[in-house]
């Protein structure tokens, strides 16, 4: 199965989540970045589902048979970066599967800033293409705290909960190969 992973990242995490992933399937990757904004600009588009679009990707995702999308999740929305990337590609995919690094955890995974609740906003934009959705919350890091929007995934706190959770995800991508 041909696979790509794209991803967005603001503060690293899910690039390196990314970056695992594509070393563990051994696939292609691409960052997705936004044609213009800063955090503000991309968080009030994430809310108001609008932005000015994201920058040409080198890859076309349709040459894929399955295209693994990582991204962070805000206020339980799915951020606008890859909002855009759906609304281009969505009826060209073949198959998407959304790969999150977050601050939801398990107890809030079903609120309304959880991450479940965002898998059925992706369900809802790409219906029979979306093959599912994975979390991997940053609460799993060893010492991450209450604060997770300051938690850094590196490889000195890659460990432990969060490692295990990772092969998890890696495991079932895997698995569909």
């Amino acid at each position: 199965m041909k696979t790509l992973i794209l991803y967005y990242s603001r503060t690293g995490n899910n690039r390196f989540a990314a970056q695992r992933l594509a070393e563990a399937l051994d696939c292609e990757i691409e960052e997705i970045r936004p044609a213009s904004g800063g955090f503000f600009s991309l968080l009030l588009g994430s809310a108001l589902k609008f932005g000015l679009g994201n920058r040409k990707l080198a890859r076309n995702p349709a040459d894929f048979d399955r295209v693994i999308l990582c991204g962070p999740i805000w206020m339980g929305q799915i951020v606008l970066p890859l909002r855009v990337f759906i609304r281009k590609y969505g009826r060209s995919l073949k198959s998407l599967t959304f790969v999150t690094v977050c601050g939801s955890d398990e107890a809030s995974k079903d609120t309304g800033f959880g991450y479940e609740t965002v898998f059925a906003k992706f369900r809802a934009l790409l219906g029979e293409k979306f093959a599912g959705g994975l979390a991997i919350p940053v609460t799993l890091i060893p010492g991450s705290g209450v604060d997770a929007t300051k938690v850094i995934l590196t490889e000195a706190n890659f460990t432990g909960e969060i490692a295990a959770r990772f092969q998890a995800v890696a495991d079932r991508l895997r698995s569909v190969n």
